[in-house]
């Protein structure tokens, strides 16, 4: 609002100058021809009295500049006292327009300056909630959801974890875990097949003495990730792959295709695949805390 004014104003006080400008033009020319005719009275007057023919041209000449020097002076002099009245108005006028102009730019700065502060505030808070849905769902994905799988690989319907003196509890939920974001999985998919061509030329499959049980665990699994060429099993190996401590140094392809699995995996409803309850004491029922 105050930015609209704020124009409003600039282009009136540029009109207003303009005026200003076009009176003092006609003051001054005013001011100007009163100082050239009065010079030309003064001239004629001195002039005149040292004729001693008063019926010449000349003399003629003189006497019509004397005669209309009072008329012409009291034209010239009122356009100029009203020019210079014009002038004092709209000088008034600007000075007031100046300082309303003041006040609006301290006003449109205020505005901005609020204005920067959403935004920054905004993306601010948006960094720090994307950052800790990103730092839960890690948690989440490597240390919880392997739960809802029995030792059998059975899916279970839920899963809760209560805390010891039975005052919080984290209910995760099975439908939240459905499917893994195409693009993240086909880079996976790829890092893990450039895992398995680079540990083929040490022939890993004939599990040399060379190979220590680790390289072999990881292989195990990786082996059983993949449903088809281009797809994941979301599932029991799934969750033992992204919870594993991965060196990245040695595995560096594996490490990459772990962090990618695990911000390729994906929601529904994001708002329910875990839900939070509290109680005050052990006897209380349990409320279910608000979540993004």
């Amino acid at each position: 609002m105050a930015t609209t004014n704020k124009t409003r104003t600039v282009k009136s006080i540029n009109k207003i100058k303009k005026q200003l400008k076009y009176l003092t033009n006609q003051e001054e020319t005013a001011r100007n021809q009163w100082n050239r005719g009065y010079q030309q009275f003064i001239k004629a007057s001195q002039e005149y009295v040292t004729k001693t023919k008063l019926d010449t041209k000349l003399a003629r000449r003189l006497r019509a500049i004397i005669n209309d020097w009072p008329a012409y002076s009291d034209q010239l002099t009122e356009q100029r006292d009203q020019a210079r009245q014009e002038l004092a108005k709209l000088s008034q006028y600007l000075k007031e327009m100046e300082i309303e102009l003041t006040k609006l730019l301290q006003q449109a700065e205020a505005e901005q300056n609020e204005r920067d502060e959403i935004v920054k505030q905004t993306f601010l808070l948006n960094n720090t909630m994307v950052s800790a849905l990103e730092t839960r769902n890690n948690y989440l994905t490597s240390h919880v959801y392997k739960h809802l799988y029995d030792e059998q690989g059975k899916l279970k319907t839920q899963v809760s974890f209560v805390n010891s003196d039975k005052t919080r509890k984290v209910v995760a939920l099975v439908n939240t875990i459905t499917f893994i974001e195409p693009a993240s999985a086909s880079e996976a998919k790829q890092l893990i097949n450039d895992f398995f061509q680079s540990i083929s030329q040490l022939k890993i499959k004939s599990i040399s003495p060379a190979v220590d049980q680790t390289t072999q665990a990881l292989v195990d699994i990786t082996q059983q990730l993949l449903v088809e060429k281009t797809r994941f099993k979301v599932g029991p190996k799934l969750y033992q792959f992204l919870s594993l401590e991965i060196e990245g140094k040695v595995f560096p392809e594996l490490k990459k295709a772990q962090q990618l699995l695990r911000a390729g995996l994906r929601s529904e409803q994001t708002n329910s695949y875990v839900r939070l309850l509290v109680k005050n004491t052990a006897t209380n029922r349990w409320e279910q805390v608000r979540q993004k």
